[in-house]
């Protein structure tokens, strides 16, 4: 993922450990089921990460807000993870995965200030996916558009709040691969209906013109990350930069090698080395 062209230095994941526990009814702990093991694999993908002081963790959180988030998958859950990842010097942020903690479900601005608490007093910036309630002063957000799959077209690419360091794009799912659209991109050209209509997904046009949008960005702080979430291919495996035969597409050498390659790149990111 990192130590390979085009050395990308940053990795956003969200992580349902506490949700996975609560439907298992398994209780929350720091060395079993799931919230255990979550924070036994990613601690192990921290220290490795440790080691290139470039390369920067963003985890969000899910949990359960019902009840001010009192109970045992709530925010004391929350922090046991916080806690058990907040050690490692390569987690650069920890949020509230907010597309899955909903306002439905109980969310409330005090949890949120509660977990921002949790997050700074343990020394990391509050970064956050979606935000069911407002952020508090001092905590940031990733802005997401399901951009270039269904759902969101090329215009969302500008999407930021007064809170924002980064856009996330796209979406783990599978998509022909490469893509058809060409340059440039209209801004209804996403097809709609079935994830099989074309033009959706990757491409080197859709590469360039992620890179395009977030290099000429203004404010440029609203781009500190820039995620691209490129899902599977529907068109067959391939043998990935792993060397192993995949269809993830973070693993595709044509696709990291269109990114390598393309002149926004090189000397406007910072790379993992």
């Amino acid at each position: 993922m990192f130590l390979t062209p085009p050395y990308p230095s940053s990795f956003e994941m969200m992580v349902f450990a506490v949700l996975q526990d609560e439907a298992n009814n398994y209780g929350c702990s720091s060395n079993a089921h799931y919230v255990g093991s979550s924070i036994s694999y990613w601690g192990q993908v921290a220290q490795m990460a440790d080691a290139y002081p470039n390369i920067r963790l963003i985890l969000e959180i899910a949990f359960d807000p019902s009840n001010g988030g009192s109970g045992t998958y709530g925010l004391s859950c929350f922090d046991t993870v916080v806690q058990g990842l907040s050690q490692y010097p390569s987690v650069y942020g920890i949020g509230v995965e907010g597309e899955y903690t909903t306002l439905s479900a109980g969310m409330t601005e005090a949890e949120m200030q509660t977990a921002m608490n949790y997050v700074t007093g343990a020394g990391k910036l509050f970064i956050n996916y979606y935000a069911p309630v407002p952020i508090p002063s001092g905590g940031y957000d990733i802005t997401h558009t399901n951009f270039p799959m269904q759902g969101d077209q090329v215009g969302t690419l500008q999407d930021y709040d007064s809170q924002t360091v980064g856009l996330s794009s796209g979406y783990y799912d599978g998509f022909p691969f490469p893509s058809t659209f060409t340059c440039p991109i209209g801004p209804d050209a996403v097809a709609s209906g079935a994830l099989t209509n074309e033009p959706q997904g990757w491409d080197q046009c859709v590469v360039s013109t992620e890179l395009e949008a977030a290099t000429s960005f203004s404010p440029d702080s609203a781009r500190q990350f820039v995620e691209l979430v490129a899902g599977f291919s529907t068109s067959g495996n391939f043998t990935g930069i792993s060397g192993l035969s995949t269809d993830q597409l973070w693993d595709n050498p044509t696709l990291r090698n269109w990114i390598w390659t393309d002149p926004n790149y090189i000397g406007n990111f910072i790379l993992s080395p």
